[in-house]
């Protein structure tokens, strides 16, 4: 008996082993089709006049740049007249998940808009976070000018990017991506 379940068991094994292969196999297959839809997305368009305010007493100071990468990433950062960014945006196409990446220190994470958001950095009103949206990674840089911070410069309380989750929010949903 004991035989039997050992044997059932290294059947369901294999069967979960190959079911894997095939799902990473079929994923592996896919056309450049969706790859064309995320690389196409205007970041620098998904954040607007009112959520610079946030961050700035001058948002219309602020110098938009697109930032893509090597084709595995696409973003947008906000700088202000002083070469200071107060703003980095991007959508990184990742082989991994963002909790398994090794070289990705996460301080904390939290839920924003129904997801996992990766916490790399927060101190004194900056954030720094990262947000798994299916295969690709969300990834932001949010530094307010000093003016609009209202936090203790080495305050590392959650306060730095919980202040921030409406423009990690609306950006997620502009993006539209699941």
């Amino acid at each position: 008996m004991r035989a039997v379940r050992s044997r059932d068991g290294i059947i369901r094994f294999l069967l979960a082993g190959i079911a894997a292969t095939i799902v990473v196999s079929v994923a592996g297959c896919a056309s450049d089709e969706g790859d064309r839809d995320w690389r196409s997305i205007e970041m620098c368009d998904l954040i607007d006049k009112s959520q610079l305010a946030s961050l700035t007493d001058d948002p219309d100071s602020l110098v938009a740049e697109r930032t893509d990468q090597d084709g595995r990433s696409i973003g947008c950062k906000f700088e202000a007249s002083t070469g200071i960014t107060l703003l980095s945006v991007g959508l990184k196409n990742e082989d991994a998940r963002l909790s398994e990446l090794p070289s990705f220190a996460v301080v904390r994470t939290f839920s924003v808009a129904g997801k996992r958001a990766y916490v790399s950095y927060e101190r004194g009103g900056n954030c720094n976070l990262s947000v798994q949206l299916d295969d690709l990674a969300l990834v932001m840089s949010i530094s307010p000018g000093p003016e609009k911070k209202g936090i203790a410069p080495d305050d590392t309380s959650e306060v730095s990017c919980e202040a921030q989750t409406p423009l990690v929010e609306e950006t997620i949903e502009r993006i539209g991506l699941p």
